[in-house]
C-alpha cells in the first residue's frame, strides 16, 4: 500500500507541469533531452530492470506514464525539490525492418528512374484537338523543357524549347539566345502547362562556335544548369542518336518509326498566341532535294548554302502541321523499335533526330519546317559536355557506338 500511495502521488505532482514537456529525437540511440532552466545534467544510471538510463526529471522522462501505470516503480537517482528526478530508460529507436527483395519490375523502374532515356509513360487518356496539333497527356514529353527569359520589367516569358540529354544538360537553338548571360534565362520542367514547370537557374549557355546569327547554318546550343535535375516520371533524358545514320541504310529495314514528332508551347498560327499547354503533331521526314528546291525561291542571304545535309525537312503534304514561333529549339523525335521488353504503362524508345530551327512562316503547303540534324552534331555534344553522369548514353544508343 505504501508503494502505490507514493506512486499516486507522483503521478498527482508531476501532471501539472506535463505540457511543458520538450523533447527530440536524434540519430543515436536513446533522446537528447532539452528541459527548462531547473533541467539537471544528464547523468547515466542503472534503472530498477538493471538497464540504461539517464537521470531527469520524472516530467522530462517520455514513458514516465507507463512506467507507473505497469506498477512499476521508477528508480529515484534524487530529489529536486519535491520532484523526483528519476532513473528514464534509454530506449532504442526501433529497428528498420530489412526491404523485401526488388521484383523485376521494381528493378527496371528504379533503374529507369535513375538513368533511362527515351522512355515516357503510356497514353491513359483521350486528348483534345487544337489548331493543327493535340495536346499531350502529362508524362508524354518528358524531355521537353521551356526556356523563359526574364525581361527588364521583371516578367519571366517563354522564348524557345529544349529538351533535357543529361541531368546538367539542356539542348536547344542557338538563335533562342540573345545574349549569353545564363542570368537572363531559366529553365522550366515537369509539366506541361507552362505556369506550373519547375524553373531552374542557369550556368552556362554553349553556342556552337561557327553559329552565325546572320544565318541559320550551325543552329544548335547548350544550357548547363546550375543543379543537377532528378529524374522521375515527368522529368527524363531524351536518346541522342547515336546510331541514326547507320540506320538509314537502304539496305535494311530502318529501326526508326517513319513518322516523327514536334511538340511545344510556340504560337498555334503565324504571328498568333503561345499555347500555354504543351502541344504535339505528328509528322513525315521530307527529301531534302524537295526541300532545297522549295527553299531555293525565297533567295534567302541566310541559307546561302542552301538546305545542307546539317539539316532535316519534316511537314505534312497539306502543311497544316508544323513547328511555329517559340517552339525554336524544341526536339523532332523519332521511335525506335527495339526488343527491350517494357514496363506495363511505359513505352520506349524514343530518340532526338532533329532541332525546331526555321522555316517559312508556319504551316504553307509546300514549305516543311526545317531542323537541325542532331546527328551530325554529335562530336561537338559529347566533346562539350564530357559528364560522366550522361544518361542519354543507354543501351544501343551509347558512346561506343559513337565512337567505332
Amino acid at each position: 500500500m505504501f508503494i502505490m500511495h507514493c506512486l499516486l502521488t507522483i503521478s498527482i505532482l508531476v501532471l501539472p507541469t506535463i505540457h511543458g514537456l520538450r523533447f527530440q529525437s536524434d540519430d543515436r540511440p536513446g533522446h537528447r533531452f532539452e528541459g527548462d532552466d531547473n533541467s539537471v545534467g544528464l547523468a547515466s544510471c542503472s534503472t530498477a530492470q538493471n538497464g540504461s538510463g539517464v537521470c531527469v526529471h520524472i516530467y522530462e522522462c517520455p514513458n514516465y506514464k507507463d512506467l507507473i501505470l505497469v506498477r512499476s516503480k521508477p528508480k529515484i537517482c534524487h530529489w529536486s525539490g519535491r520532484v523526483p528526478v528519476i532513473c528514464c530508460p534509454v530506449v532504442d529507436p526501433p529497428k528498420k525492418p530489412k526491404p523485401e527483395p526488388e521484383t523485376p519490375v521494381e528493378v527496371h523502374r528504379r533503374q529507369r528512374n535513375s538513368s533511362d532515356c527515351g522512355t515516357r509513360l503510356s497514353n491513359t487518356r483521350d486528348v483534345s484537338r487544337i489548331v493543327g496539333g493535340d495536346v499531350a497527356y502529362e508524362g508524354e514529353f518528358p524531355w521537353n523543357v521551356a526556356i523563359f527569359i526574364r525581361e527588364l520589367d521583371g516578367d519571366v516569358v517563354h522564348e524557345c524549347g529544349g529538351s533535357i540529354i543529361s541531368d546538367l544538360y539542356i539542348l536547344t537553338a542557338a538563335h533562342c539566345f540573345e545574349n549569353l548571360r545564363p542570368s537572363n534565362y531559366l529553365i522550366g520542367v515537369g509539366s506541361n502547362d507552362l505556369s506550373a514547370t519547375v524553373k531552374h537557374e542557369v550556368e552556362e549557355i554553349k553556342v556552337h562556335p561557327n553559329y552565325d546569327n546572320h544565318q541559320f547554318y550551325n543552329d544548335i546550343a547548350l544550357v548547363r544548369l546550375k543543379k543537377k535535375l532528378t529524374f522521375n516520371e515527368a522529368v527524363r533524358p531524351i536518346c541522342l542518336p547515336f546510331d541514326y545514320l547507320s540506320s538509314q541504310s537502304t539496305s535494311i529495314k530502318s529501326p526508326y518509326n517513319e513518322t516523327v514528332t514536334i511538340s511545344g508551347w510556340g504560337f498555334t498560327e503565324y504571328n498568333g498566341q503561345r499555347s500555354r499547354i504543351l502541344l504535339k503533331a505528328d509528322l513525315n521526314l521530307m527529301p531534302r532535294e524537295m526541300c532545297n528546291q522549295t527553299y531555293s525561291r525565297l533567295e534567302s542571304r541566310r541559307i546561302s548554302r542552301g538546305i545542307t545535309d546539317d539539316f532535316i525537312c519534316a511537314g505534312t503534304p497539306d502543311g497544316k502541321k508544323d513547328a511555329c514561333q517559340s517552339d525554336s529549339g524544341g526536339p523532332l523525335i523519332a521511335k525506335l523499335e527495339t526488343n527491350d521488353q517494357v514496363e506495363p504503362g511505359w513505352e520506349s524508345k524514343f530518340v532526338q533526330i532533329g532541332i525546331v530551327s526555321f522555316g517559312y512562316k508556319c504551316g504553307v503547303r509546300g514549305y516543311p519546317g526545317v531542323y537541325v540534324n542532331v546527328y551530325k552534331y554529335l562530336s561537338w555534344i559529347v566533346d562539350s559536355i564530357k559528364e560522366p553522369s550522361m544518361p542519354a548514353v543507354d543501351l544501343k544508343l551509347n558512346l561506343d557506338n559513337f565512337n567505332k
